[in-house]
């Protein structure tokens, strides 16, 4: 009974030291366990900060990529609307140019015009006059003149074939050496296909052309005639009636005269 009263504190205290122990292993473990999670967890971090490494650094070469293509594209973009500049100066350079020409052929055909609306009104059915128009077309040396051209471009005229017969004639009105009567025909035609076309502004600056030009031609019949029509057209009628009179004066027992005649009656 004694032995059995020392033995019990005896396994007590071997009883609570092993409590002691195993709390301490649990402490152990823990600590075991949390050091085990506290690496896991820097591998984690050092995994995860390597693939943020990676992405910045692919990020970074596409950011420098983007960068090159950007200055490219807009090195390009300058380029092109540099291209597009001198285009334009030089379309405006051309219009200029075009313009100015306009200008001239413009003011040319004033002066035709002026010219033959003053003579249409001062001069008078002299004969005097005539021979002398006559005789100044007469006077023209025309040896040197290319018929072939012009023969072609009144075929194409007579056929109504005007935008193959109008190319022609502005080409042979160009040409220097077609003088005289042949040089009459290509003005005469060249307006009666405005004429034909209703291109009534241009028909009298050719009609009066003609007039100032060749005044002794015998196309002026027509010219005038038509010249007086184109005027008609115009709504210029004070300018129509001086043009029908001057032909039915100059050319009174020609077929044209009598048309004008006949238009005078309506004015």
């Amino acid at each position: 009974m004694r032995i059995l009263i020392l033995l019990i504190p005896l396994v007590f205290f071997i009883s609570c030291k092993t409590q002691e122990q195993v709390r301490r292993e649990q402490m152990l473990d823990n600590v075991a366990h949390q050091v085990g999670q506290g690496q896991r967890s820097q591998a984690e971090v050092s995994m995860r900060l390597g693939v943020i490494e990676k992405n910045l650094s692919l990020i970074s070469g596409k950011m420098e990529e983007l960068e090159h293509d950007t200055k490219q594209n807009a090195q390009s973009e300058i380029s092109a609307i540099k291209q597009e500049l001198t285009i334009i100066q030089k379309a405006m350079e051309s219009k200029d140019k075009s313009l100015n020409e306009l200008k001239n052929t413009v003011e040319e055909q004033q002066k035709y015009i002026k010219e033959v609306l003053s003579t249409l009104a001062s001069m008078g059915d002299s004969s005097a006059s005539k021979k002398k128009f006559k005789k100044r077309d007469e006077e023209i040396n025309e040896s040197q003149i290319s018929k072939a051209p012009l023969e072609m471009a009144l075929d194409y005229f007579h056929e109504q074939k005007y935008d193959r017969a109008k190319p022609l004639l502005i080409e042979l009105l160009k040409n220097k050496k077609i003088n005289g009567n042949n040089r009459a025909k290509v003005i005469h035609t060249l307006g009666m296909i405005d004429y034909l076309e209703e291109n009534y502004e241009d028909s009298v600056v050719f009609f009066s052309r003609l007039f100032s030009e060749h005044p002794g031609s015998s196309l002026n019949s027509s010219g005038l005639l038509h010249l007086g029509l184109s005027l008609k057209h115009l709504k210029k009628k004070q300018e129509a009636k001086q043009a029908l009179e001057e032909c039915i004066s100059r050319y009174p027992k020609t077929k044209s005269a009598q048309q004008a005649h006949d238009l005078l009656k309506k004015l």
